[in-house]
């Protein structure tokens, strides 16, 4: 399980608070420790487009940041956005239809991905040739795909849109249903990798907590 290795697990879970709040790495606009910056000892290059005429060539250095936590997770709540408490009383709302409750999900699930990886992402910086001339640039990683585990099956409308936040990502699916009677958890699909990477940075996305027992797995 994502939960009992070496990995920076999220956790966007919506409706168990008054405020939006993920689990994760402590940012740096919550007056977190000064991040370590592990910046590899070799540059890489990267080649944006066609070879050729209009070619732009990233020489990049790749920088990890590992932050200094208490208990290896933080509680961060979103800020709140009138677009945010908009899709909160949609979904709180007993007669929105079915249709439209998956809607809102999706779309607060893009906000609170958006909000969680503020801090979070491995960039590449360097230079680009632009219609005014060399430029310095950054872009996410996209060789450190982010993992996204979404809890089925609500987890998957909450990830729904996490494509279009983020450039790179990797989805492992992970199915638990709960013995009603004595509230255990039994996972019944688990797609995740035999072992995550040392330095991974995994999103576990589960739109509702109630007992919390599928993070002892």
């Amino acid at each position: 399980m994502a939960f009992s290795i070496n990995t920076s697990p999220f956790l966007l879970n919506p409706l168990d608070s008054p405020l939006l709040s993920s689990v994760l790495s402590p940012p740096q606009h919550l007056a977190a420790p000064n991040p370590i910056s592990n910046d590899c000892t070799s540059p890489k290059v990267l080649r944006l487009g066609r070879r050729g005429a209009g070619a732009a060539t990233v020489k990049c250095r790749a920088t990890a940041e590992n932050r200094v936590m208490s208990g290896d997770r933080m509680l961060v709540f979103v800020p709140p956005h009138p677009l945010i408490k908009h899709w909160i009383s949609v979904l709180r709302n007993e007669q929105t239809p079915c249709p439209i409750f998956r809607n809102a999900m999706a779309e607060l699930g893009r906000f609170l991905i958006y909000e969680a990886s503020r801090d979070w992402l491995p960039t590449i910086t360097g230079e680009i040739s632009s219609p005014m001339g060399a430029a310095s640039v950054e872009f996410i990683d996209p060789r450190d795909p982010i993992a996204i585990v979404p809890i089925l099956r609500a987890g998957l409308a909450l990830a729904e849109h996490v494509s279009s936040v983020l450039p790179a990502t990797s989805t492992y699916h992970l199915g638990i249903s709960r013995d009603e009677e004595t509230l255990q958890p039994t996972v019944y699909l688990n797609k995740l990798p035999k072992e995550f990477p040392k330095d991974a940075r995994v999103f576990v996305v589960d739109p509702m907590l109630a007992t919390g027992k599928y993070f002892e797995f």
